[in-house]
């Protein structure tokens, strides 16, 4: 349904199914199995608002999602907590304990500042 109404989508659809990992923010962090889906496109508009509309009937669905890091997702610290819950907040403050003023700026860059990932606890 959303294809026709937000697509289309001119990509690939991937399902694969995979055990939970115990990373503070591993994306795949739900019980027992993760059924990952990928969609892999074009960089464009038009795929932006398909992403966009999947993660909304995602959300209205009430289906609890991640994102891989590495994907083109459209992030804040607001969503980032819905997703991971606490362990947001012990990742920055791990981060905060580890990294002096100098390594700071080493590992900070600009998509952690705009997912607010770079402060001190919310």
């Amino acid at each position: 349904a959303v294809n026709e109404t937000d697509g289309p989508f001119g990509g690939l659809f991937c399902y694969r199914f995979i055990k939970k990992t115990d990373a503070m923010l591993g994306f795949t962090h739900f019980p027992e199995f993760t059924c990952i889906v990928e969609l892999d496109g074009i960089f464009s508009k038009t795929t932006q608002k398909f992403y966009a509309a999947v993660w909304k009937k995602l959300e209205e669905e009430k289906i609890p999602f991640t994102f891989h890091w590495g994907k083109m997702v459209d992030l804040d610290l607001e969503l980032i907590e819905q997703m991971y819950g606490p362990a947001t907040d012990t990742w920055i403050a791990c981060r905060n304990k580890i990294l002096d003023a100098d390594t700071i700026k080493v590992f900070t860059n600009p998509t952690l500042v705009e997912w607010g990932l770079d402060t001190g606890l919310t």
